[in-house]
């Protein structure tokens, strides 16, 4: 069920704390992944289920109804986030303009939500870290909209609709970039990420105000 205030949610990413992936897993009757590669996205996935989260891969903020998006975050054991956070899927011709992006709906304000990732630990023995609610500050959303638009405009710019425009312009951004995500259908799908530097900042930030 969907948490109906946002103290509710964060009771529920609270409650979390603490847990294993193993534990978590167990309490949801959901059995875990047999192969590493079954396991890509499930921890995210099953925080998803636990906390109420009902957008799945729609275009809309995980708890649309409290104007908030979700983001688990593998992190290390020096609390350094240890791969890009995929922000959404990037689709041709929609929210060319970055305050009515989709970029900028999913970002305007995250529960960010660290998971412990080392290689050695096992899945079943990683650690939920603690949740926190974040807004972007004034420079922060002003370097994701400078990334976006920077972006946008090479796209634009170019008459080739090929693959080699997203890989190009995957070095742009200094925040945010573009790049593959996956593939649908036989279809290569591009999307949007969030650079570690950044991430990281947000972390740090957390922590010395936690």
């Amino acid at each position: 069920m969907y948490p109906e205030t946002r103290e509710e949610l964060l009771a529920r990413a609270r409650y979390l704390s603490g847990l294993t992936v193993g534990e978590l897993a167990s309490r949801l009757l959901v059995p875990l992944p047999d192969t590493p590669g079954a396991a890509k996205g499930f921890t995210g996935q099953l925080v998803e289920v636990a906390l109420g989260a009902g957008a799945g891969s729609h275009p809309l903020q995980d708890f649309p109804h409290l104007d908030i998006e979700l983001k688990t975050i593998p992190v290390g054991w020096n609390g350094k986030p240890r791969e890009t956070t995929h922000v959404c899927v990037f689709r041709h011709g929609a929210g060319t303009v970055f305050e009515n992006s989709n970029v900028a709906n999913k970002l305007r304000q995250v529960l960010w939500f660290p998971v412990e990732s080392e290689p050695g630990v096992p899945l079943r023995n990683r650690h939920l870290g603690t949740a926190f609610l974040w807004k972007p500050g004034p420079e922060e959303w002003q370097i994701l909209r400078e990334d976006f638009d920077e972006i946008i405009a090479t796209l634009n710019a170019r008459d080739e609709t090929d693959d080699s425009d997203f890989l190009i312009s995957s070095r742009i951004g200094t925040a945010l970039h573009l790049r593959p995500s996956g593939k649908f259908r036989g279809q290569r799908v591009f999307g949007w990420f969030l650079r570690k530097d950044f991430t990281e900042r947000i972390l740090k930030t957390a922590a010395l105000a936690g």
